[in-house]
């Protein structure tokens, strides 16, 4: 048992590091902090290059202040970002039974805008509805295949476990 899953009688919680949290504050901070030099440089230009200065400062400023806000939110509420509890997936957000779970995806993906910034766990349920736990890459990746394999197969629908085995042996075919 790694020190990101926390058991308990229940089921399982998965929690951030301080350190983690950490580097992340701090990288985004530097980000904002060039952003703003950006911004400020921009003044100083011609016309066309302190357009473009400009532009790119806004858009640095919202990605990174946009991301330390969503960071203090959600990191100042509790330190369990994911639970397994009970036969259900649960976050501040959504509470799936484990049983209803027909395909489980974790990482980046396109499918919506903070699935490019931060790193969710997808699950999609019986009915298609796909439920969207963000980690915010603070759960490396092998603790997230530890918390998919050894928590949430084994109680999920039977055709997400077929697809999963399926996956695993044509990634395996591949090598």
């Amino acid at each position: 048992m790694n020190n990101y899953l926390i058991p308990n009688r229940n089921g399982v919680g998965l929690v951030y590091k301080k350190g983690g949290a950490g580097c992340l504050y701090m990288g985004a901070g530097v980000g904002l902090i060039a952003s703003i030099v950006v911004l400020i440089i921009a003044g100083t230009l011609g016309t066309f290059k302190g357009f473009i200065g400009i532009i790119i400062g806004v858009i640095g400023v919202l990605f990174t202040g946009g991301a330390i806000l969503r960071l203090v939110s959600v990191l100042s509420k509790s330190k369990v970002l994911i639970k397994v509890e009970d036969g259900h997936l649960i976050n501040l957000k959504n509470r799936v039974p484990l049983a209803d779970i027909t395909d489980v995806f974790y990482g980046w993906h396109a499918e919506k805008l903070s699935g490019g910034v931060f790193q969710n766990l997808v699950v999609t349920t019986t009915n298609g509805k796909k439920h969207y736990y963000s980690y915010y890459n603070l759960i490396p990746d092998h603790v997230m295949k530890q918390l998919v394999e050894e928590y949430i197969l084994p109680n999920a629908n039977p055709t997400c476990k077929s697809e999963k085995k399926r996956k695993n042996s044509s990634e395996i075919l591949k090598l």
